[in-house]
């Protein structure tokens, strides 16, 4: 047991490493990641969930789950440690619990040497580091949640497992209805193969998910319908994957992952099925693929396994290249992975807050306004994605119809149209041709480029010219 724990205290030590490089190079520039400390703070200053969100949302209503942002702004206030420092460095300790989720899961199913190869797998995979090291999401903790209800349920543990559904799904609605499809199919099919579970259990911890997700919707002011839209699906929410990216994102464990599902002398039909709904799932968007890391994990140390009993009398020697080919593989990919702004961005989006007059409204391309609402303490009228915003197709046409002309009247007419005071044009859309050739190419008597540098521009919009017929 010591050497176990050894081994697995080594591997949590390897996982925590690849996860914080963030920490070193300031990578907490993820988008999404400043919109949830920004309701973070919000719930701090405003000592309970805050009603709406003025500077990204165009002055909607709060929409999400509260209890992610309500824990961390508790955390910070008894802590005194930096709200963001501290989302960042939970982000990694998720991940890190979640390694002895699946050394604690794998070892009920197979014991003790699968379990440490399962967490090594787990440790090492992309598909679970880009959700627990930048990244500070919510469906980060989701991510731990549900392999972690999957264990208790499969443990026959239906009690706790009833309460941590309620948790997840004020957690993370999206995250939450990935488990229970998962149940749903895991009924179904133990009814035709005859295998033994309690459907009236199951079927309890998904009606406790379920009439929870009801009661948070009824309390939001407007229709559940207005969830859904053309830009929702363009979002990198809902981008199909496809199965080559989706065995990139498993690096080379792939391989031990197929070995486990075919070489394996008794079949784990759980498992299988786990990992291969998840992997359907995954297709229909690139960040509900981050699901299948724990099956995939569990099928990788099993396939491991199996190889290690065939290459016995160069078992250390093996162990030792797959981890030189882990590390090697992993830092050309991940190293400065999570930064999603340069420093002259965070400058710009800076100045904002300093020179810019308080009512302003800015408008910006693709997922930059959370950043922006953050930084730069304005209000942000058109970014592409805001998921619930008011008007939010409307305004990301308007916002393609903007960059991609170079036509005085055209720029007046979409900046008018939400009232836009300034844009931002971020270091990427510097070198996009529909940039080059259409806003900024234009030289409009309105237009003033007053943040201007090889990796961000501001251009202000008078809003009160009118052009002579």
């Amino acid at each position: 047991m010591k050497k176990v724990f050894l081994i697995l205290l080594l591997i949590v030590f390897l996982g925590f490493m690849l996860r914080s490089t963030g920490l070193l190079f300031d990578a907490f520039g993820e988008p999404d990641n400043y919109f949830h400390l920004r309701m973070t703070e919000k719930v701090l200053e405003e000592k309970g969930v805050p009603e709406f969100d003025e500077l990204s949302m165009q002055g909607r209503y709060y929409s999400y789950a509260p209890l992610y942002h309500v824990i961390f702004s508790q955390l910070s206030l008894f802590s005194g440690i930096e709200t963001e420092f501290l989302m960042h460095l939970s982000s990694i300790l998720f991940g890190l619990i979640g390694i002895l989720v699946v050394f604690v899961f794998a070892k009920k199913m197979y014991g003790y040497k699968i379990g440490l190869y399962s967490a090594f797998f787990l440790s090492t995979m992309w598909y679970h580091i880009i959700r627990t090291a930048g990244n500070t999401r919510p469906d980060g903790l989701a991510l731990l949640f549900i392999p972690a209800i999957i264990y208790l349920i499969y443990c026959k543990k239906y009690k706790i497992a009833f309460l941590f559904g309620i948790i997840l799904m004020l957690l993370h609605p999206l995250s939450s209805m990935n488990l229970i499809i998962f149940l749903l199919v895991w009924l179904v099919f133990a009814k035709v193969k005859k295998i033994e579970v309690s459907a009236k259990k199951v079927f309890l911890v998904i009606e406790g998910m379920v009439l929870t997700f009801l009661l948070w919707l009824n309390s939001l002011p407007y229709h559940y319908s207005e969830y859904i839209s053309d830009v929702s699906f363009e979002s990198s929410e809902m981008t199909k994957s496809t199965l080559f990216s989706q065995l990139s994102l498993m690096l080379f464990a792939w391989v031990f992952i197929l070995i486990g599902i075919f070489k394996s002398e008794k079949k784990n039909y759980f498992l299988i099925l786990w990992f291969l709904f998840e992997l359907f799932y995954g297709v229909f968007g690139v960040r509900l693929g981050i699901f299948i890391a724990f099956p995939a994990a569990i099928l990788a140390g099993k396939g491991f396994s199996i190889v290690l009993e065939k290459v016995k009398p160069y078992t250390k020697i093996f162990f030792i290249l797959i981890l030189a080919m882990t590390l090697i593989i992993y830092i050309p990919d991940t190293q400065f992975g999570g930064r999603s702004l340069t420093q002259t961005e965070r400058t710009a989006m800076s100045w904002f807050n300093e020179f810019s007059e308080k009512d302003s409204n800015i408008s910006s391309s693709w997922d930059r306004g959370h950043q922006l609402a953050e930084l730069g303490k304005r209000k942000v009228v058109i970014d592409g994605y805001f998921e619930f915003a008011h008007e939010l197709d409307e305004r990301n046409n308007s916002m393609k119809e903007l960059v991609s002309t170079s036509d005085c009247n055209k720029i007046l007419t979409e900046t008018k149209k939400f009232n836009s005071n300034y844009y931002f044009v971020f270091n990427r859309a510097l070198g996009s041709r529909v940039y080059k050739n259409g806003l900024l190419e234009a030289e409009c008597a309105f237009m003033d480029y007053v943040f201007d540098s090889d990796s961000s521009k501001i251009i202000k919009f008078d809003l009160t010219y009118e052009i002579k017929e």
